[in-house]
C-alpha cells in the first residue's frame, strides 16, 4: 500500500487547497461616490481625478453642470425669441433676436450642430423633422420661430409656394444661360440628359431641374410637362 500520509506529500493538491478556501476572503473594496446635484443620481471617482477634483466634484457629467448653471436648453433658446405683438407682416410672428445672416436666416447651436433657427424650433416644439423634407414659413420670415408659421414640404412644394406670393425670380435674368424658349425645348425634347447639357452648356442638374418643374417654373405654367424618354 503507498503512503498516503501528509509527510509522504500525495496529498499536497487537496492540502493546497484546503488551505486556500480556509483563508478569509478579502474585504470588498467600496469605492467613493457623490450625488449628482442636478439629476440625483450617484457617480464614482474617475481612475485620473486627484484628490481636490474629487473634492470638488458636484455633478455626474458636462451636460448636468451646463443644465445646472445654465438652464435646460429648450428654456434657453426660447428665452432669446420675441414674442412681442406687432411683429411680423400680420404682427403674430415670433422672431429670433440673435445675431441674423444677410439672407435673413439665423443659426444657433442645436445638438452640439450648427442648426437654423426654425429647424431648431421645430425640432423642439413639434417633432424630429422627416428626411427629404424641410420647413417653410406660411409668414415668409425667415427668422420667425412660431409654430404656427411652418408646415412641412419638399423644395418643391416651397418654390410653388415662393412663385405663388411673388417672391420667386420670373423672367430671364442678365446672368442666365437659358432663355425661356430654350427652356420649353428642354422639356419637349426626349434626348438625353447628357446631350442636352453638352448643347446648351449647363449641368445635367439642371437640365433634371428644368424637366421636374424644380426651377423655371414660370415657363412650367404654360407649357405641358413632359417626362423624358431616356435619360443618363
Amino acid at each position: 500500500m503507498p503512503d498516503l500520509s501528509v509527510e509522504s506529500g500525495a496529498l499536497t493538491l487537496e492540502r493546497r487547497r484546503h488551505l486556500w478556501h480556509s483563508q478569509p476572503m478579502p474585504k470588498r473594496i467600496l469605492l467613493p461616490t457623490k450625488e449628482c446635484l442636478h439629476c440625483g443620481r450617484f457617480f464614482g471617482r474617475r481612475k485620473k481625478a486627484s484628490d481636490a477634483q474629487w473634492s470638488a466634484a458636484r455633478f455626474c457629467g458636462h451636460p448636468c453642470a451646463r443644465r445646472h448653471f445654465l438652464g435646460d436648453p429648450e428654456n434657453r433658446f426660447w428665452s432669446d425669441v420675441d414674442k412681442a405683438p406687432g411683429l411680423g407682416p400680420k404682427g403674430d410672428c415670433w422672431l429670433w433676436r440673435g445675431r441674423l445672416e444677410p439672407s435673413g436666416y439665423a443659426r444657433v447651436q442645436y445638438l452640439g450642430k450648427p442648426e437654423y433657427v426654425h429647424r431648431a424650433a421645430y425640432k423642439i416644439a413639434v417633432w424630429p423633422i422627416p428626411d427629404g423634407l424641410m420647413v417653410c414659413h406660411t409668414c415668409d420670415v425667415r427668422h420667425c420661430v412660431r409654430p404656427e408659421h411652418w408646415f412641412l414640404g419638399t423644395q418643391k412644394d416651397n418654390i410653388q409656394d415662393a412663385v405663388r406670393k411673388g417672391r420667386h425670380a420670373h423672367g430671364e435674368r442678365g446672368n442666365a444661360k437659358l432663355t425661356e424658349a430654350d427652356v420649353r425645348s428642354i422639356r419637349e425634347s426626349h434626348e438625353p440628359t447628357r446631350i442636352l447639357s453638352a448643347r446648351y452648356c449647363v449641368a445635367k442638374q439642371t437640365i433634371r431641374a428644368i424637366r421636374r418643374g424644380d426651377s423655371w417654373m414660370h415657363v412650367a405654367a404654360n407649357t405641358e410637362m413632359l417626362t423624358p424618354r431616356c435619360s443618363s
